[in-house]
């Protein structure tokens, strides 16, 4: 699927465990509770996307655009989001245990974000 294009899809629930989904888009488009383990999401375009509660740990999210995105409980154990464009993104009660990040390049909502990255 990679260089894939969505815009207002619902995957919800949907299992993308283990795939190539690098330089995709999905704008504004419902990936809660989604099954993203270990995905490469490498430049994909996840702008005002709904990821809550989805399963990103140990994904590669280098330089995705999450823009607006609503990470909501999610698990990013161990993903690497180095070079993510994270302006208005909501991380709130996310797990970023281990997850490997640039904190300079911040720009969202970490109240109640559970991490040992920072």
């Amino acid at each position: 699927m990679k260089w894939t294009a969505f815009y207002y899809a619902d995957f919800s629930y949907a299992m993308f465990a283990g795939g190539n989904l690098s330089e995709a888009t999905f704008v504004e488009s419902n990936l809660s509770s989604a099954n993203l383990n270990g995905v490469d999401l490498t430049n994909a375009n996840l702008r005002r996307s709904k990821l809550v509660n989805a399963d990103l740990s140990g994904a590669l999210l280098r330089g995705c655009d999450l823009t607006e995105a609503d990470l909501t409980g999610a698990n990013l154990r161990s993903a690497d989001i180095r070079g993510a464009k994270l302006v208005k993104t909501i991380l709130s009660n996310a797990d970023l245990t281990g997850c490997r990040f640039m904190e300079r390049r911040l720009g969202v909502s970490m109240s109640k974000a559970q991490s040992n990255a920072l």
